[in-house]
């Protein structure tokens, strides 16, 4: 049963030719909401040296997944085990440069879900922002 619902609102997704002067892609994109029954949110999470910071997952599977990479100078990998699969390595990862943002998000818990997800810092005392769902 929910507790909470997670949107993500607003995303406007714009591709702009600087020099045509035109908007080659301009969509807004709909609301995605999650039900949820529980959240976890950290504003300002230090990721430790090393093998990195395993996240502390709400439920055994979340569909819900934002982490924003807070460091000014440093890349952020971000390993997501999915539902069924393995954790990938640090090479088969998405990489999140200096104030990128990692998204995974789905509006049912059906299908589909991460059961753990680590954190593997650029520098020491690396920062990050993240809020998961289920």
């Amino acid at each position: 049963m929910a507790n909470v619902n997670v949107n993500l609102a607003g995303m406007s997704l714009q591709v702009y030719d600087i020099l045509g002067g035109f908007f080659r892609v301009n969509v807004q994109e709909t609301t995605i909401t999650l039900p949820a029954s529980t959240a976890a949110y950290e504003a300002y999470l230090l990721i430790a040296s090393g093998a990195g910071t395993v996240l502390p997952m709400p439920a055994a599977t979340i569909w819900f997944a934002i982490i924003h990479n807070l460091s000014a100078t440093a890349n952020l990998t971000v390993q997501a085990q999915p539902v069924g699969g393995a954790l990938p390595s640090a090479a088969n990862s998405p990489v999140l440069t200096p104030g990128g943002i990692y998204i995974y998000a789905n509006q049912v818990e059906t299908t589909g879900g991460l059961t753990a997800i680590t954190l593997v810092q650029s520098i020491a005392s690396q920062p990050v922002e993240f809020l998961l769902a289920t």
